[in-house]
């Protein structure tokens, strides 16, 4: 899931989709490449080959005019200058984190969080997918009040996973019954099909003899 590389920022593309909010890839120059990663203000470890940068970041001025979709009074392409770094929002300072073992694994409370939660909701899903659905209620019955918050996700997680799996069941069996109704449609058009077909066959030999017996007459009388 891309989302933004600035420390502090929250936005990314599930949270933003359906808005004209667009997220650049970091460049290959390694000048400019470097110019983001500092401006990022980030003191975690990322990977900046899959890394963002939305572009409310970046101002007008940081994109190349788009004289095509000007001429033509469409919305203009955003693609940054060869030089553009992100320069709108930026914070100046990132506050480090008090129990990492280095400044290279320091991160923004925001973002320690967020990963927090990310690692714990992915450990849950990956773990409810190998449990039956009786051990599903054993952690639902065996949850107390002084379970942690990974353990209440996990209950919680239990209860959405029943419910899309009844969804589930639900939307299968209305996809049978639509396949059932289907092949008897096809089966109506096909008879339709054949009983035009007959018609057809019907008339044009009423019409052939028809034709037949008005010649038949003609000769009769030229005799």
């Amino acid at each position: 899931m891309p989302g933004c590389s600035v420390t502090e920022c929250l936005s990314y593309s599930r949270k933003t989709k359906g808005t004209d909010i667009i997220y650049h890839s970091f460049p290959k120059v390694v000048k400019v490449q470097k110019a983001w990663i500092m401006k990022c203000h980030r003191k975690d470890r990322f990977i900046v080959a899959t890394s963002t940068v939305r572009l409310l970041h970046f101002t007008s001025d940081d994109y190349l005019r788009d004289l095509r979709a000007e001429l033509l009074n469409l919305p203009p392409k955003k693609t940054l200058k060869p030089d553009a770094v992100q320069s709108v929002n930026i914070p100046e300072s990132v506050p480090s984190v008090s129990g990492n073992s280095g400044p290279d694994d320091t991160v923004s409370p925001n973002r320690a969080d967020r990963l927090r939660a990310r690692k714990t909701m992915k450990n849950a899903i990956e773990h409810l997918a190998s449990v039956s659905p009786k051990k599903r209620k054993i952690y639902q019955s065996t949850a107390t009040d002084d379970c942690d918050t990974d353990s209440k996700q996990i209950s919680e997680l239990c209860k959405r996973v029943d419910e899309l799996e009844y969804r589930n069941h639900r939307l299968t069996a209305i996809c049978a019954n639509l396949k059932c109704s289907e092949k008897c449609l096809k089966l109506k058009v096909k008879a339709c099909g054949d009983k035009i077909k007959y018609q057809q066959k019907c008339k044009k030999k009423q019409v052939q003899e028809k034709v037949t017996q008005i010649l038949g007459k003609l000769f009769q009388k030229h005799r």
